[in-house]
């Protein structure tokens, strides 16, 4: 049976696409991945293949708000890339929630009608620790601010990804989920998403922050919670685990990788995506002096995060991780989108969220952690943010501009833990990488 919400064999027409399996049998053991395809590796191209389509039928009407407004601005034709009027595009159609929830409880039958504020805190929203800090509002530790400004630039970045993906919610091969978590749910229109393509499912989204749609589907849950604490959720019950954008989130991703593990249903998945932004940008930063404020700025960011203790690195998407969490059938896949000077291409919309996110990425960091000073900041981050869309329409400049990201999926085994030295007795078996290169269609 085909699962909904999984792509397909062949990969998107606009991404290049390396995909790297691992541990393809429960029982695989020894010493674990070997060579594994890191975010340098992988085609790319610098022609803009980007798809036109911006989101499926279930994304987020505010999404397309901010997607309408960026065509306001550059004057573009507002039907052109839909064939029909963008403000009755992609809204949840009505539909009918016969299930009921079994862990939130309640006993009544989902309806028809969406529910206003609906969650449940496991902390209240008057615990939520927010700070203002050079006049952009974050929560607790964590570098990335939640201020309005930002939950915008997340709505676009969920169209973003949306398009990158074809509208496409997640590459896990589902098959009638009862139950599925998001952590870092941020605004969240990915938990609205699922949760109106898997009706019958429990659809939970778990934020430090209290940044959720007020208005939301019936079997939607958004809960206000910290996944660098004890996860106080049941064992073996969820279908899919989902992290999306969470690049800098924790101190210790093999702690939050394991607590994923024992949630997990036997068979059930996880599920881990980020964007690169490093990568791909080297012609950028050679249009510069090696000694010049925008090459500190880079390194002065990647320091910091350091100093932080929440490394902003892709050192999280590393299979390695999630295989001593317990995970098997590993499978990473590498893409490639070239940002676009096309608009409402997804690689303009990927351009633009990069570029505005600028300032809420450097802020906290350079602030805090490397001396510098806000209007630092705000100068440094205007004068990159300039540059990326000037060269972004010169042609020469511009090749191999591009956008990286990393998917991997993993699953839970449906039987015994696999074998292991503290095991006596067992066999080690070596796993096998096997490497597939995706054609561009």
């Amino acid at each position: 049976m085909e699962s909904q919400g999984t792509r397909g064999e062949a990969a998107p027409p606009h991404l290049d696409s390396i995909e790297c399996l691992v541990a393809d049998t429960e029982d695989a053991a020894g010493n674990g991945p070997g060579d594994l395809p890191d975010l340098e590796g992988g085609s790319v191209t610098s022609e803009d293949e980007s798809s036109d389509l911006l989101s499926s039928g279930a994304a987020s009407s505010q999404a397309h708000e901010l997607v309408r407004s960026l065509a306001e601005d550059d004057g573009a034709d507002q039907t052109s890339e839909y064939g029909l009027p963008i403000d009755l595009v992609s809204l949840h159609a009505p539909a009918a929630f016969p299930a009921y929830s079994i862990y939130h409880g309640g006993g009544e039958h989902f309806t028809t009608k969406r529910k206003e504020t609906p969650r449940m805190a496991r902390r209240s929203s008057a615990d939520i620790d927010y700070v203002w800090e050079n006049g952009r509002r974050y929560c607790g530790e964590y570098f990335m601010p939640n201020d309005p400004a930002e939950q915008e630039r997340l709505l676009l970045l969920h169209t973003v990804y949306m398009g990158m993906f074809d509208g496409e919610l997640t590459t896990a091969p589902l098959d009638n989920p009862t139950h599925i978590l998001d952590v870092g749910a941020g605004t969240g229109e990915w938990v609205e998403d699922m949760a109106d393509l898997y009706k019958d499912c429990e659809v939970t989204g778990i934020d430090i922050a209290n940044v959720f749609p007020k208005s939301v589907h019936p079997n939607v849950f958004f809960e206000i919670d910290d996944a660098e604490m004890h996860w106080e959720r049941p064992n073996d019950h969820y279908d899919l685990i989902h992290f999306r954008n969470m690049v800098g989130a924790f101190r210790d991703w093999s702690a939050v990788y394991e607590q994923a593990f024992r949630v997990a249903k036997p068979g059930g998945w996880i599920e881990v995506l980020d964007m690169n932004e490093y990568e791909g940008f080297g012609n950028f930063f050679s249009n510069f002096e090696p000694a010049s404020v925008i090459h500190r700025a880079g390194r002065d960011l990647l320091q910091g995060s350091l100093m932080s203790g929440r490394p902003r690195n892709v050192a999280h998407l590393e299979p390695r991780l999630l295989y001593d969490a317990g995970f098997v059938d590993i499978r990473v896949t590498d893409h490639a989108l070239p940002l676009s000077p096309r608009e409402m291409s997804t690689g303009y919309l990927c351009l633009h969220s990069v570029a505005e996110g600028m300032e809420a990425t450097a802020m906290r960091i350079l602030t805090r952690y490397m001396g510098w000073t806000a209007e630092e900041v705000r100068r440094v981050s205007e004068a990159i943010r300039s540059e990326m869309l000037s060269i972004i329409y010169n042609y020469e400049k511009a090749k191999g501009f591009i956008i990286k990201v990393r998917v991997i999926t993993a699953r839970k085994p449906e039987t015994t833990p696999r074998p292991s030295p503290w095991n006596p007795g067992s066999e080690v078996q070596a796993l096998e990488v096997d490497e597939e290169v995706q054609p561009i269609e």
